[in-house]
């Protein structure tokens, strides 16, 4: 499923869903959750540097 245009996002969503989150496109941001209930809200296009960093902090996960 594409979240967003950008490509690094959407793989990094794709491996967050596999560890148990789901997204739901929401006008410019991404609303997520997982199987214990923690949520969190995600830009459609990130432009901070560090943006890819703090997303895979919030969802805890591990990417690569």
């Amino acid at each position: 499923m594409k979240l967003s245009n950008n490509k690094d996002l959407n793989s990094l969503l794709k491996s967050a869903q596999a560890q148990g989150w789901e997204f739901v496109a929401k006008n410019n941001h991404i609303k997520g959750k997982n199987v214990n209930g923690q949520t969190t809200t995600i830009s459609r296009t990130p432009s901070d540097g560090r943006a890819f960093k703090n997303i895979m902090h919030d969802l805890r996960i591990k990417h690569g």
